[in-house]
């Protein structure tokens, strides 16, 4: 390591006694340790993809969808059900980390207009609007009432206890 001045030294030992601080500190390098490898847990690249009896490292090189078997000289988007079966009808695999999204992946799979509030991409998601209920059994009562909207949107309201977003003057 380095030498420390004698001060520096004294300064270091009381930052030692501070439990809070050191134990801070500990956490902070940890958490900074796991953000080196963000990468390896979150990113539209695969790991590893094993092609023509080779293994390829897209998160560590660029490679062009010609080098896959494509048409074009352009990096492949891994996503695409093109490039899948590209890798795939030669035999080969793809190993996505667990969060197959990077900070800038463009979602083109939307089924609502954007900006909208997030939502699963592993599920399914629910029609905007859904099929009207069957009407029930026919009865004197329920012939005035008509039935429930078959599409309501949804609506952006706060609840008439939550507090106003802007302070009061």
């Amino acid at each position: 390591m380095f030498k420390l001045s004698p001060l520096g030294r004294r300064r270091f030992e009381r930052f030692k006694k501070n439990r809070r601080g050191w134990w801070s500190l500990w956490l902070f390098i940890g958490l900074f340790m796991l953000s080196l490898g963000g990468e390896l847990i979150a990113n539209d690249k695969p790991l590893v993809i094993r092609y023509h009896d080779g293994f390829y490292f897209p998160i560590l090189s660029d490679y062009l969808e010609t080098d896959f078997g494509g048409e074009l000289p352009f990096q492949p988007d891994y996503a695409s059900s093109y490039v899948h079966k590209l890798i795939e009808d030669q035999g080969g695999w793809m190993l996505f980390p667990p969060i197959p999204f990077s900070y800038d992946t463009v979602n083109y799979d939307l089924t609502e207009p954007a900006p909208s509030p997030p939502s699963s991409s592993t599920a399914r998601p629910e029609p905007a609007c859904s099929a009207p209920p069957s009407p029930p059994a026919a009865s004197a009562t329920s012939s005035a009432t008509p039935p429930p909207p078959a599409c309501s949107p949804p609506t952006m309201r706060r609840p008439p206890d939550a507090p106003s977003a802007r302070p009061a003057r």
